[in-house]
């Protein structure tokens, strides 16, 4: 024997009595793909199907959408009812503002609480617990399209 068929006889041998994890690797699931939802302002006309869908997706609070009257008033999310359409009337006309949650994957707002007041649940959504909170406001300056203006006060801490 020479010193090729040598090397050659032994990698096999050698590599023969590895088991072979091929079935596992097929059968392992992909990982859950985070998405998000992207909306054109400039085009919704105020017919809440997407407050409905998003009701119906989670297993929430499914709005009746022709008789709540829901756009006289502004409503938040909350946590039965993740998308909220809101209208406003302007100088230009009616316009109508959709606030979701975002269920965030990696929450930048979860990531700048000093205190772990904000903690994303093991479900997705992102939580707050007003009693950890100090009122520090990073998570405003992290995402701060999620908190209304009227809550940004510089100076005083609102409860």
């Amino acid at each position: 024997m020479d010193r090729r068929q040598f090397f050659l006889t032994t990698a096999s041998v050698c590599t023969g009595g590895l088991p072979i994890n091929t079935a596992k690797a097929a059968a392992a699931k992909e990982p859950k793909e985070f998405v998000g939802v992207l909306v054109d302002t400039t085009r919704c006309i105020g017919c809440r199907s997407c407050e409905v869908a998003c009701s119906e997706a989670n297993s929430n609070f499914v709005p009746d959408v022709k008789n709540d009257n829901a756009l006289q008033k502004v409503r938040d999310t909350s946590d039965r009812q993740y998308t909220v359409v809101n209208q406003f009337k302007t100088a230009k006309g009616d316009v109508f503002v959709k606030r979701q949650c975002m269920h965030c994957w990696q929450a930048a707002c979860v990531a700048m609480c000093l205190v772990n007041a904000m903690y994303k649940n093991k479900e997705g959504p992102v939580t707050w617990d007003g009693d950890k909170c100090v009122g520090c406001r990073f998570c405003m300056v992290a995402v701060p399209s999620i908190f209304p203006k009227r809550s940004i006060s510089h100076g005083t801490r609102e409860s």
